[in-house]
């Protein structure tokens, strides 16, 4: 399954660019081009994607072309959802250390209900989600717009405290990605609180971060021992 970061890595060798050089082209940090080759969606900045698109010879809605068409021709009939790695809830850690963000992931689990091609899972560790969330649980995630509506199923749309899976952009003050129930405050920026308050909640801009809705919890029938997992559709949301 191709992803943007894959994409953005093989239009740069296409056109023979080290990742310094599209960095200079784009006016950009090289450490954002690191970044940007290992995001799977495209949500970013609209001014870095812009410069990006810009620096490989295209327009935004070209690139945006580009990508979606290899990530969907190469996700039908794909093994099922990745797994990318543990996700520690209880604090921020750098995005890489969650493991492959490229559709291969460590390991698979069956699509059931979820026909996002986009959707990936992640194992809970810590307590700071608990009781929601148990250590061991399989969540699963989908892309959200800022608007609040999941990116592939526009319909949906989520509502004040529900779970999400931030990633913080590279212009932002974090680095990372974490889980937690999202709020969105009158000021315009977004919230992040923990379901156990010993831990305290983050404040960020939505222009900061890609946000990823909980689309299913699985939580394995006999914890450590069995591969199959009951799931159900997380709340609160509605429907357009």
């Amino acid at each position: 399954m191709s992803h943007f970061g894959t994409k953005i890595t093989e239009l740069r060798e296409a056109k023979g660019l080290t990742q310094v050089e599209l960095a200079d082209l784009a006016g950009v940090r090289p450490g954002t081009i690191v970044r940007v080759e290992q995001m799977k969606s495209m949500n970013m900045q609209p001014g870095t994607y812009r410069r990006l698109a810009a620096a490989l010879g295209m327009t935004p809605e070209e690139l945006d072309r580009e990508w979606r068409s290899q990530r969907r021709e190469k996700s039908r009939g794909g093994p099922g959802i990745p797994v990318i790695n543990r996700a520690p809830a209880g604090q921020i850690v750098d995005y890489d250390e969650m493991g492959p963000d490229s559709g291969t992931g460590r390991a698979y689990i069956d699509r059931g209900n979820i026909a996002d091609p986009d959707a990936f899972a992640v194992v809970v560790t810590g307590d700071s989600m608990s009781p929601a969330y148990a250590e061991g649980d399989y969540l699963i995630f989908v892309p959200m717009q800022q608007d609040g509506t999941l990116a592939n199923s526009p319909k949906i749309k989520i509502l004040d405290g529900h779970t999400v899976f931030v990633r913080f952009l590279p212009d932002s003050r974090q680095e990372g990605c974490t889980i937690g129930l999202l709020y969105r405050l009158t000021d315009g920026r977004i919230e992040i609180r923990k379901v156990n308050q010993r831990y305290a909640p983050i404040l960020i801009r939505p222009e900061h971060i890609v946000v990823f809705a909980l689309r299913e919890l699985r939580r394995p029938v006999i914890r450590g021992l069995s591969i199959e997992h009951s799931g159900y559709l997380d709340a609160p949301h509605e429907k357009d």
